[in-house]
This record gives structure tokens, C-alpha cells and sequence, in this order.
């Protein structure tokens, strides 16, 4: 999606987070759609073979960006994996916690 100027947070995220949780690290391109690690190295072939895995082009160690970026819906954003699991998200409750409820 893009953060701008927050690289290094999104590849501190990366560092803590457990190895159990199995993060698809590997969808993580810099701004310009290249693979970060340096050309010819274990990470840059593993990150290559696990996008051309998902049917994602690399070429040159670069993803084009406009056509495969991430594009999340609202939807997805808030209850992306509930509706992965097949569930519905949550509908609230409707007794007026919030609303403009006229007595």
C-alpha cells in the first residue's frame, strides 16, 4: 500500500514478529517494486520463487507494482480474515450506543 518513509518499520515489524505467525513477508517490494535484498542472494532467490509461486512476474528482481499491488477493499481491511475463514463480521449491537436515537 505504501507507507511513505516507514521502511524501516515495516522491516522491524518484520524482524520481532515470530517466525509461527508465517507472515508473506515475501509481498514485501520497496517503492519502486524490487526486492530489497541484493541481487544473486539466498533471501532475493527465495523471495523470487515464492512470488513466481503466487503467479506474480519478477523480472529484473522487480514486481510491476500497477498491476499487482495490493488493493484492499474496505471490507478486507476490517475484517479480512473473518472473511477468509468464511464467517461474517460482526454486526453490532443495534440498541443505540451511538445513535441518534429519539427516545
Amino acid at each position: 500500500l505504501g507507507l511513505p518513509r516507514r521502511a524501516r518499520l515495516v522491516g522491524r515489524a518484520l524482524r520481532e514478529t515470530p517466525v509461527d505467525l508465517k507472515l508473506p513477508w515475501h509481498r514485501v517490494l520497496n517503492a519502486q517494486g524490487r526486492i530489497a535484498f541484493p541481487v544473486g542472494s539466498e533471501p532475493f532467490r527465495e523471495q523470487e520463487a515464492r512470488l513466481r509461486a503466487e503467479g506474480v512476474p519478477v523480472l529484473g528482481g522487480r514486481v510491476d507494482l500497477p498491476r499487482y499491488r495490493w488493493r484492499p477493499d474496505l471490507d478486507e481491511l476490517l475484517w479480512g480474515e473473518l472473511l477468509e475463514s468464511g464467517e461474517s463480521p460482526p454486526r453490532g449491537d443495534r440498541g443505540g450506543a451511538g445513535r441518534n436515537d429519539q427516545g
